[in-house]
């Protein structure tokens, strides 16, 4: 049977629960490479190595005048992002002018979670979170990353609150009660 205290600490844990925040919601970023609005001096034309919004490219060039769009990162040999937070999903056009072009998603840990040849679009959608797209060849452009939304400060007030509830409950049925006679101390 639930005392008055206890129904008091689930009203109160309730009620922080319903003050905080949600979920952060899923957040997306896309590179254009075409040097304008939020990229504007990040992605100049000839640009080969930038880091922009967590994402980190190297090993390609910024270039113009493809036949997928005025503006993509081309890459000739090896290229590649990371991200500095994994990420959840990718999504970018990625397409090749006589150069055999793939593209490898791998996780933190360094295991591959998936490849892809070129298309229009390509998505890396995985279970674990992408660390890292290697891309051999091709032209990448209009690439969407989104990134994993962070657990809700909510769930983590409610898990203090709760914790304290407990503790605060145990330290309570050690005490004496009211009129109770006093325990004998051992000898």
């Amino acid at each position: 049977m639930a005392t008055r205290g206890h129904v008091l600490w689930g009203l109160a844990v309730l009620a922080l629960v319903a003050m905080a925040p949600s979920a952060s919601e899923a957040t997306s970023v896309t590179i254009f490479f075409d040097n304008e609005g939020p990229e504007e001096g990040i992605t100049p034309l000839g640009t080969t190595e930038f880091s922009f919004m967590g994402s980190n490219w190297t090993g390609g060039v910024i270039h113009s005048g493809v036949p997928i769009s005025p503006f993509v990162y081309f890459v000739h040999g090896h290229a590649s992002v990371t991200f500095d937070d994994p990420v959840d999903s990718v999504e970018f056009a990625f397409d090749h002018i006589g150069v055999f072009a793939q593209a490898f998603a791998f996780d933190a840990e360094g295991n591959r979670l998936g490849q892809s040849f070129r298309g229009l679009p390509v998505r890396f959608d995985f279970e674990a979170p992408i660390a890292r797209i290697e891309f051999t060849g091709g032209f990448i452009d209009d690439f969407t990353f989104t990134l994993v939304p962070e657990p809700a400060a909510g769930a983590l007030v409610a898990i203090g609150a709760t914790l304290l509830a407990a503790r605060s409950t145990r330290r309570r049925s050690r005490l004496p009660s009211k009129g109770a006679a006093p325990r004998a101390s051992r000898q």
